[in-house]
């Protein structure tokens, strides 16, 4: 795969995201639907962010996985037959 299909995919991810986390935010969604459909008079409502496993932040981004991110897309740059 060359770079340029690599950020042409990245770029497609940022429209239409695929894969579990995709399937995750769904869930939440009915979750959170459900929940605020069922819930008694003066419950607040809840939000689908509460219904999420797992909400990624920049915290989970610490130093080694940058420094593995940046090695993993430095060995991308190469030029061919290098």
């Amino acid at each position: 795969m060359t770079q340029r299909e690599l950020l042409a995919w990245i770029a497609y991810y940022e429209v239409e995201p695929w894969g579990e986390s995709r399937a995750d935010l769904r869930t939440a969604i009915v979750a959170a639907t459900v929940h605020n459909m069922l819930r008694g008079r003066g419950t607040p409502a809840r939000q689908v962010a509460d219904f999420l496993a797992h909400r990624p932040s920049r915290k989970d981004a610490t130093p080694a996985h940058i420094a593995g991110l940046r090695a993993a897309l430095a060995g991308l740059a190469k030029p061919k037959g290098a």
